[in-house]
C-alpha cells in the first residue's frame, strides 16, 4: 500500500536530547518551537523540531507536561519511537467526510499554527484532524492541509549534511492498514518487515541520500554507530529515537 505521507512524528520526553540525536545523524533541524494544535488545550505544552524534505518532513516532538485533554496525552509514557502518522490532503473538510465514509471516526477539524524561525519567519498555519479511536496501535493517525506550504517547505532548510533527500518508505511489522489510509494517487510506500518489533507500529524508515559516502563520513565523524551493507547504511532504533533507519543511495 502507498500512503499520502505528509509527516511522521517521533514522540519523546526531552526535545533537546531528540534534536541532538538527529543533529548527530546529520540532519539540519528547524526549531524547537511551541506548536499550537488549535484544540483549545495548552498552547505551550508541545515543543516540536522538524527535518524538512520536499513536500514532507520528520517531526520531533515532546509534551511531557501536557494536560489530560491534549491530543498527545494518550501516547505519553509509551516507548520512544514514531507515534504520529500524518497524511496530506488538499481540503481537510472534504477529506474528513471521505474518512468518515470509510467507517473511521475523525475528530473535528482544528486550526493549528507555529512560528517559523527560518525563511520569511512566517506563522505556519494548518488545518488538521485526527481519529477519535486509534486505527494503528499506539499511533496518532491524522490528516493535514497546509495553508502556508511555501513558507514551511523552504529549500534552504532541506540541505542536510548527510545528503538525505527524503523518505522512500515507512516500515511496519504488519503491513495491513485500513483502506481509508491508502493514497488515491502516488504516495509513499508502506512496507512490511517481520524483523521489526511489534511496537512501535511504525518501526523504521527507508531514506534516500544523494551520497552514501558523505553520509558515512558524517556518521563516522559524529561517532554514530551504523552497519555498512555497501549499498545501504543501517542505524538501529536505539541510536535513532526508536525507529530503525535504512539509508540508500538515490538512483
Amino acid at each position: 500500500m502507498n500512503i499520502a505521507l505528509d509527516h511522521l512524528g517521533f514522540l519523546g520526553s526531552d526535545i533537546g536530547r531528540m534534536v541532538d540525536t538527529f543533529s548527530k545523524l546529520g540532519f539540519q533541524l528547524t526549531g524547537p518551537a511551541p506548536l499550537d494544535p488549535g484544540t483549545g488545550t495548552d498552547v505551550t505544552a508541545q515543543q516540536s523540531a522538524h527535518v524538512i524534505f520536499p513536500g514532507r518532513y520528520i517531526e520531533l516532538t515532546a509534551a511531557p507536561d501536557c494536560p489530560a485533554d491534549h491530543h498527545l496525552a494518550p501516547f505519553i509514557g509509551l516507548s520512544p519511537g514514531i507515534r504520529l502518522l500524518v497524511l496530506g490532503c488538499a481540503d481537510a473538510d472534504q477529506e474528513r467526510r471521505r474518512i468518515r465514509a470509510t467507517g473511521l471516526e475523525p475528530s473535528p477539524v482544528h486550526e493549528a499554527s507555529r512560528q517559523l524561525a527560518y525563511g520569511d519567519g512566517a506563522m505556519a498555519r494548518f488545518r488538521w484532524f485526527g481519529l477519535q479511536r486509534e486505527c494503528l496501535p499506539g499511533t496518532l493517525t491524522g490528516w493535514v492541509q497546509h495553508l502556508t506550504p511555501g513558507s514551511v517547505f523552504d529549500p534552504r532548510v532541506m540541505r542536510h549534511p548527510n545528503s538525505v533527500t527524503g523518505i522512500d518508505a515507512v516500515l511496519l511489522r504488519r503491513a495491513r492498514l485500513p483502506e481509508g489510509l491508502a493514497a488515491t494517487d502516488g504516495g509513499t510506500a508502506a512496507r512490511q518487515d517481520e524483523n521489526l518489533p511489534e511496537d512501535p507500529f511504525i518501526g523504521g524508515l527507508e531514506l534516500a541520500a544523494e551520497s552514501l559516502e558523505r553520509c558515512r563520513a558524517v556518521l563516522t565523524n559524529n561517532q554514530v554507530a551504523f552497519s555498512d551493507l555497501g549499498n545501504e547504511l543501517q542505524i538501529t532504533a536505539g541510536d535513532a529515537l526508536g525507529a530503525e533507519l535504512r539509508i540508500r543511495q538515490r538512483a
